[in-house]
Protein backbone atom coordinates (compact mmCIF):
# COMPACT_ATOMS: atom_id res chain seq x y z
CA UNK A 1 0.00 0.00 0.00
CA UNK A 2 1.29 3.42 -1.02
CA UNK A 3 1.01 5.17 2.22
CA UNK A 4 2.04 8.51 0.73
CA UNK A 5 -0.98 8.75 -0.51
CA UNK A 6 -3.38 8.55 2.46
CA UNK A 7 -3.53 11.53 5.15
CA UNK A 8 -3.86 10.76 9.19
CA UNK A 9 -5.21 13.64 10.10
CA UNK A 10 -6.19 14.43 14.17
CA UNK A 11 -7.03 17.18 16.11
CA UNK A 12 -4.00 18.74 18.57
CA UNK A 13 -6.15 17.75 22.07
CA UNK A 14 -4.99 14.12 21.68
CA UNK A 15 -1.97 14.82 22.19
CA UNK A 16 -0.21 11.71 20.02
CA UNK A 17 3.34 11.90 21.01
CA UNK A 18 5.83 13.88 18.42
CA UNK A 19 7.87 10.66 17.80
CA UNK A 20 4.74 8.56 16.87
CA UNK A 21 3.59 11.66 14.42
CA UNK A 22 7.09 11.98 12.54
CA UNK A 23 6.74 8.25 11.85
CA UNK A 24 3.66 7.72 10.66
CA UNK A 25 3.57 11.25 9.34
CA UNK A 26 -0.26 12.49 11.20
CA UNK A 27 -0.84 15.72 10.07
CA UNK A 28 -2.11 17.92 13.00
CA UNK A 29 -4.97 20.31 13.04
CA UNK A 30 -4.50 22.55 16.12
CA UNK A 31 -7.25 22.95 18.49
CA UNK A 32 -8.24 26.99 19.33
CA UNK A 33 -7.10 27.38 23.26
CA UNK A 34 -9.74 30.26 24.45
CA UNK A 35 -9.34 32.76 27.39
CA UNK A 36 -12.18 35.21 28.55
CA UNK A 37 -9.79 38.17 27.97
CA UNK A 38 -10.32 37.86 24.50
CA UNK A 39 -7.12 36.21 23.33
CA UNK A 40 -6.89 33.10 21.58
CA UNK A 41 -4.00 30.76 20.75
CA UNK A 42 -3.51 27.93 18.41
CA UNK A 43 -2.42 25.15 19.92
CA UNK A 44 1.18 24.01 19.52
CA UNK A 45 1.81 26.76 16.92
CA UNK A 46 0.59 29.98 18.82
CA UNK A 47 1.01 28.66 22.17
CA UNK A 48 3.23 25.58 23.23
CA UNK A 49 2.08 23.21 26.17
CA UNK A 50 4.18 24.36 28.51
CA UNK A 51 2.51 28.48 28.00
CA UNK A 52 -0.78 26.60 28.11
CA UNK A 53 -0.20 24.87 31.78
CA UNK A 54 1.94 28.15 33.34
CA UNK A 55 -1.63 30.07 32.81
CA UNK A 56 -3.48 27.27 34.45
CA UNK A 57 -3.38 28.96 37.51
CA UNK A 58 -4.88 32.00 36.40
CA UNK A 59 -7.72 30.43 34.13
CA UNK A 60 -8.77 27.24 32.52
CA UNK A 61 -9.32 28.21 28.96
CA UNK A 62 -11.95 26.42 26.76
CA UNK A 63 -11.15 24.86 23.52
CA UNK A 64 -12.55 25.06 20.09
CA UNK A 65 -12.42 23.60 16.64
CA UNK A 66 -10.37 25.97 13.73
CA UNK A 67 -12.96 27.87 11.90
CA UNK A 68 -14.55 26.10 8.93
CA UNK A 69 -12.23 28.36 6.45
CA UNK A 70 -9.09 27.13 8.20
CA UNK A 71 -10.25 23.87 8.31
CA UNK A 72 -10.85 23.73 4.24
CA UNK A 73 -7.50 25.43 3.79
CA UNK A 74 -5.82 22.89 5.82
CA UNK A 75 -7.82 20.52 3.89
CA UNK A 76 -6.89 21.82 0.64
CA UNK A 77 -3.10 21.66 1.37
CA UNK A 78 -3.14 18.30 2.64
CA UNK A 79 -4.94 17.12 -1.03
CA UNK A 80 -2.17 18.43 -2.70
CA UNK A 81 0.51 16.10 -1.24
CA UNK A 82 -2.13 13.24 -1.03
CA UNK A 83 -4.63 11.66 -3.09
CA UNK A 84 -7.75 10.00 -0.74
CA UNK A 85 -9.52 11.26 1.74
CA UNK A 86 -7.88 11.64 5.03
CA UNK A 87 -9.73 10.22 8.17
CA UNK A 88 -9.23 11.44 11.72
CA UNK A 89 -8.52 9.65 15.27
CA UNK A 90 -11.08 9.50 16.68
CA UNK A 91 -12.36 10.00 20.44
CA UNK A 92 -15.76 9.87 21.74
CA UNK A 93 -15.57 13.96 22.35
CA UNK A 94 -13.55 14.42 18.74
CA UNK A 95 -15.69 17.02 16.47
CA UNK A 96 -13.04 17.04 13.74
CA UNK A 97 -14.94 14.65 11.51
CA UNK A 98 -17.70 16.26 11.26
CA UNK A 99 -16.34 19.98 10.93
CA UNK A 100 -13.95 18.41 8.02
CA UNK A 101 -17.06 16.96 6.22
CA UNK A 102 -18.79 20.46 6.22
CA UNK A 103 -15.20 22.50 5.23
Amino acid sequence: MDTKRIAIITDSGTNVPPDFVAEHNIRITPLRINYSDGSSYESGITITPAELVARFEEEVPKTSLPSPEALKLRLMMQKQQVMRVPFTLLSPLDFLLPAILLA
